[in-house]
């Protein structure tokens, strides 16, 4: 139970955190940027869908069904579309976000283990920021998008859409969570070693990304809050991770390691 409970304890404990030590203008950039996509996908899947029933429009002629054939694939369609619009939009975001989510996570880290290395913006910082997480979430979209392709697959065959839910979720989660998480695990290991860390450690990072996946939910709301606040819980469950497990590795007040 306390498995379970840890990811929604380190959610409040990284709210905390916000306030304490005053993270909210690390917040904005991310925020007005999922604001922005937000509203880009969404112009995007209803022009789509418009275009689509033009085309269709005269096909259909009043036959009902033609109509039926039409709506069943325009709903599939529509779903399809709208799963990989939130996929683009939650890639786009966690990549555009990493130079100011990574400063807020060394902000957190220095007041929570009294470490002296308070995050700052540099260009140089910028860029290998933006660089890291290109590769690493790049990388985890084509490999969320090999499982959605094979689950859609096997859901032709083994219709169960409660269980097809359930692990497009789960998949969503997890790669979700461990983008998240790189914003702290990008000090101390190289992308191989962050891998390794996610998989030993995923059911935190499962966790982290369901809830941040529920807040990202959440018409226009999420879009604000849900990075912001993802990333300070990972920050917490990260650096407790090392503390507890990696502490003769990373002593003390794990300094940052270039």
């Amino acid at each position: 139970m306390q498995v379970l409970l840890r990811p929604l304890q380190d959610y409040f404990k990284g709210a905390q955190c916000i306030v304490r030590y005053r993270l909210w203008k690390w917040a904005l950039v991310p925020a007005f940027t999922g604001v922005a996509f937000y509203a880009i996908v969404l112009v995007f899947i209803l022009f789509l869908r418009l275009e689509l029933f033009k085309l269709t429009e005269s096909w259909i002629d009043g036959d009902a069904f033609r109509f039926s054939v039409v709506f069943i694939t325009g709903f599939i369609t529509g779903l399809l579309l709208l799963y990989l619009a939130f996929l683009f939009f939650k890639y786009a975001v966690l990549i555009l976000s990493a130079p100011f989510m990574t400063v807020m996570s060394e902000r957190i880290e220095a007041g929570l283990y009294g470490n002296n290395e308070r995050g700052k913006l540099s260009l140089a910082g910028i860029l290998s920021d933006l660089k890291r997480s290109f590769l690493l979430n790049s990388r985890n979209f084509l490999i969320e998008m090999l499982w959605v392709a094979a689950l859609f697959a096997v859901g032709l065959f083994f219709p169960p859409a409660l269980f097809l839910a359930l692990l497009l979720w789960g998949v969503q989660a997890y790669f979700a969570g461990f983008g998240n998480m790189d914003y702290t695990l990008e000090r101390y290991f190289n992308i191989r070693e962050s891998i390794d860390f996610a998989r030993r450690y995923r059911i935190m990072v499962v966790g982290n990304g369901a809830i941040f996946i529920l807040l990202l939910s959440i018409p226009l709301i999420g879009a604000l809050v849900a990075i912001p606040f993802a990333t300070a819980a990972s920050t917490v469950g990260v650096l407790r991770v090392l503390k507890e497990n990696y502490d003769s590795e990373f002593p003390l007040h794990f300094s940052n390691q270039d």
